[in-house]
């Protein structure tokens, strides 16, 4: 890998990037819940912030791709367990 910057600033990327999973998981969650009876209303409900955070997970990635060259996902892993980083630590 090639770590143009500190890794404090990539520690943080990745930290944001596990947050947005967290709450992309608790949203699936809500949707698939509502889903079960007016689909329609989970869509109108949630959709804003689903592509919100997905907008935002993108920006993470594209960080980590053009900023830090870290172009393969088990980079990203490697960094965690090098850096005993687990999701939970948030």
């Amino acid at each position: 890998m090639n770590f143009a910057k500190d890794d404090e600033d990539i520690h943080s990327i990745i930290m944001a990037m596990n947050n947005c999973s967290k709450e992309f998981i608790k949203l699936n969650n809500k949707i698939e819940a509502l889903s079960i009876t007016d689909a329609d209303l989970a869509k109108k409900k949630y959709m804003g912030r689903w592509v919100e955070l997905h907008k935002k997970l993108s920006g993470l990635e594209s960080d980590l791709v053009n900023l830090y060259k870290i172009e393969d996902p088990n980079d990203v892993w490697n960094y965690q367990s090098k850096n005993n980083i687990k999701a939970d630590d948030y």
